[in-house]
């Protein structure tokens, strides 16, 4: 199952968002996050941004290389969703989700949410293709103000697909941490779900987070 979700070669349209990813300036949020754990070194970048005056359109977009320090090999995944805000945040959401060599459009819903010191938003979407893949993905976030120049920082990020009735994939990304300005840094936990039996596995570890915008 895990091999299904995450494969060992770059996509190309990894390289293309990344390309975007730095030409653009405008979002609500622009992070750039290495992780060290015990068992990997994960390299997220993600943005979200308003796209219009009203604020109606939006973007989220997420890319990441995993490299394992067992078996040597690194993995990447590229995820992005375009929604429209209906209604108080809530709306229909387009996208994709690649890896090599699986890839594929997405349908679905997606609410969000953002204010000074909190940001959510979560996807519910379907591939569009027969025995799709199913997923909801969120993260929430919440920073509470020590004082002008420091805060405490916290964050889960989680994912979980569904497939023919039954688990595939799911992971919880934790951090809890200090927030320095445009620097964030602290603890982290990944936690991994496989298969119909959920087979389980925890990386503790270290973030440090850049947020570019």
């Amino acid at each position: 199952m895990r091999d299904n979700y995450y494969d060992k070669k770059i996509p190309a349209v990894l390289a293309l968002s990344l390309i975007l990813g730095s030409s653009l300036q405008g979002f609500s949020q622009f992070v750039v996050e290495p992780f060290v754990g015990d068992e990997n070194i994960v390299i997220e970048s993600w943005f979200f941004k308003t796209i219009d005056e009203k604020g109606k359109f939006n973007v989220f977009n997420l890319n990441e290389a995993i490299y394992d320090f067992d078996t040597e090999t690194t993995s990447f995944l590229s995820y992005a969703v375009f929604g429209y805000d209906l209604k108080k945040g809530f709306g229909p959401a387009l996208g994709w989700r690649f890896t090599e060599p699986d890839g594929a459009a997405l349908g679905g819903v997606q609410y969000a949410y953002y204010w000074e010191n909190f940001f959510f938003t979560a996807n519910l979407t379907s591939e569009f293709r027969k025995n799709p893949n199913i997923e909801l993905y969120s993260i929430i976030q919440y920073r509470k103000k020590i004082n002008d120049k420091l805060a405490v920082f916290s964050q889960l990020q989680f994912s979980t697909i569904f497939r023919y009735e039954s688990h595939n994939f799911s992971f919880q990304r934790l951090r809890l941490g200090v927030d320095l300005g445009k620097f964030q840094t602290g603890l982290g936990l990944n936690q991994t779900q496989f298969g119909r039996d959920f087979e389980y596995n925890a990386d503790p570890g270290i973030f440090l987070r850049m947020e570019l915008y």
